[in-house]
């Protein structure tokens, strides 16, 4: 049931999931909502929803060896606690599959 409801959350917001276990995961999550404009403090994934923030990817605008600007995604690095997430941002978080259930309908109700 778990992961039946994490799939249909998952069309949404998770961009790529990697299972660990059966209780593990990694998820690379749209960032939306609530969290847009909060720094990584305000929202201290890890003391309000039991993830581990792992890495904060925004996209970029670069340029190719003629001229043509392209997107990419970057990863921010080194992250601080100030580093404040922009909309079209992804947070990669680590967790337990019951708490990514928790977080992704918290994240849909306050979209």
């Amino acid at each position: 049931a778990a992961r039946s409801m994490v799939g249909r959350l998952e069309a949404v917001m998770v961009t790529d999931q990697f299972a660990i276990s059966d209780d593990f995961s990694l998820m690379e999550i749209r960032v939306s909502g609530i969290f847009v404009k909060q720094t990584i403090d305000q929202i201290d994934f890890e003391q309000n929803f039991n993830l581990k923030l792992l890495s904060v990817k925004r996209e970029v605008e670069r340029r190719n060896l003629i001229g043509i600007a392209t997107s990419a995604m970057k990863i921010i690095d080194p992250l601080f606690g100030s580093t404040q997430l922009l909309t079209g941002d992804r947070v990669v978080l680590f967790g337990k599959m019951s708490d990514f259930q928790r977080f992704l309908k918290f994240c849909k109700h306050h979209a």
